[in-house]
């Protein structure tokens, strides 16, 4: 636990011009401040055994938690007398704009245009958010934007990309400095020229498909210039950190960080999973779930290692065309897991109910574990139980409302209002989902 008078913590919304802040903060505070930047070129190693192995006796009266990869499960690991909570915004369309030039140079294939790219992107900002700051989030079925909204009522300002210079001076100010513009501005794509009126109708359906983010970023100016005090944190046990994935990928490509992680995670159950990877020039999902699958002492860890060890797990699964498993007549309860969890894509779910006691309640494995094998013994409560759990603890996916509807509509037709509401919030996610639209013209129809 770290122990700190004042906690800063601020998730950076990728390509908001982040980097020149963070410049600021490294060249004015180098010795004078903790400062960790928790993104893939992080100015410290903070990606090892534990994001904060190395500042578990840190003693200081200010902390600030910056980058991509700040989010809720950073406040388990902190013992604070104040926090602040900052991030900056950016006009959704000038953002993506940024992220498609970022993407697109980094790609041989020159075929992927802007509207290609952003048909993927539904309200990017607002799920970026909702998925930093889940455990906030009081009803999963409120649209994205009100969503957004509460989060950032906890917010102690936000600033804004296009007025940066001041912004971020305004920042700097409450850390007893100036902020210098010239340190590393990258604000690239801030236009997208479109003319014709074929590239404006393109234009109105990229602006749809932005249109929450844009009433967020809207919403955020006008507040900014009356919020005067803002909604405390409340004190809970917030969603465990994914830690152990970066280590993983920065393992593979951050040359720098191979001997300081390979030292780190000696002896602990992730050190032959670093070794399997280390020499590899991408991630090999193969190795990983080979090297996951190995793991002994599972029942030993902890809940946070658990829980990162099965998201991973997840991951890998999901993107493994053939999982690495072995025949064994005795099998460890992680083994039992991964094979049920790879078995799912074929319909072979778990006869026994109690092989998810003891896990992490809120890990996406184990809440569909409980799902599948509960519709599997016909026990429909607590199906549906789970089904609602698992909407709470990833509200920014569209998986488990799609689940819960077919759910609803499978086993409780009757519950039109709740069929509607699932189907309205995958639509929220992706508007030409065919089962969602269905749902919803049957019902209009029957009516």
């Amino acid at each position: 636990m770290i122990k700190v008078e004042k906690l800063i913590l601020f998730p950076h919304l990728p390509k908001t011009g982040g980097s020149s802040l963070a410049n600021n903060i490294i060249t004015k505070f180098e010795n004078e401040i903790e400062y960790f930047r928790l993104a893939p070129k992080g100015r410290k190693e903070t990606y090892l055994k534990r994001q904060f192995e190395l500042t578990e006796n840190l003693d200081t009266p200010q902390l600030i938690l910056f980058g991509h990869d700040v989010d809720e499960g950073l406040l388990n690991y902190c013992q604070y007398d104040e926090i602040d909570l900052f991030t900056t915004l950016r006009h959704p369309l000038k953002r993506m704009v940024s992220h498609f030039n970022n993407v697109s140079n980094n790609l041989e294939d020159r075929s992927l245009t802007f509207d290609k790219f952003l048909s993927q992107k539904v309200n990017p900002s607002c799920i970026w958010y909702i998925r930093k700051f889940p455990s906030l989030i009081k009803n999963p079925f409120l649209p994205f934007l009100i969503q957004s909204l509460n989060i950032f009522s906890h917010f102690s300002s936000v600033f804004f990309t296009e007025n940066s210079k001041d912004d971020f001076d305004r920042f700097m100010n409450i850390l007893g400095e100036k902020f210098d513009p010239t340190l590393n501005i990258n604000l690239g794509g801030i236009s997208y020229p479109i003319v014709s009126t074929k590239e404006k109708v393109k234009s109105d359906n990229i602006m749809m498909n932005l249109n929450q983010d844009l009433q967020l970023y809207n919403a955020m100016q006008e507040m900014q210039s009356t919020l005067v005090t803002h909604n405390p944190l409340p004190k809970k046990k917030w969603k465990f950190h994914r830690w152990m994935i970066t280590i993983i990928n920065n393992t593979i490509w951050k040359t720098t960080s191979k001997d300081a992680v390979l030292k780190s995670t000696k002896d602990s159950f992730l050190e032959p999973i670093i070794k399997d990877q280390i020499e590899q020039s991408e991630l090999n999902l193969q190795v990983l779930l080979q090297s996951i699958y190995e793991i002994q002492g599972f029942d030993n860890l902890n809940d946070e290692e658990k829980a990162n060890i099965l998201d991973v797990a997840n991951f890998a699964i999901k993107n493994c065309e053939q999982a690495p498993f072995k025949n064994s007549s005795t099998k460890t309860k992680l083994q039992e897991i991964l094979e049920i969890n790879y078995a799912q894509k074929n319909r072979d779910i778990a006869k026994n109910i109690d092989i998810w006691d003891e896990l992490p309640t809120n890990n996406e494995i184990v809440i569909q574990g409980h799902i599948n094998t509960h519709l599997k013994h016909q026990n429909l409560e607590k199906a549906k139980e789970y089904l609602i759990k698992y909407c709470q603890i990833s509200p920014f996916k569209h998986q488990p409302f799609f689940k819960l509807g077919r759910f609803y509509a499978k086993h409780c037709p009757e519950k039109e209002q709740e069929i509607i509401r699932c189907a309205q919030k995958v639509i929220e996610f992706y508007p030409k989902n065919k089962w969602a639209n269905n749902q919803l013209k049957k019902i209009i129809i029957n009516k």
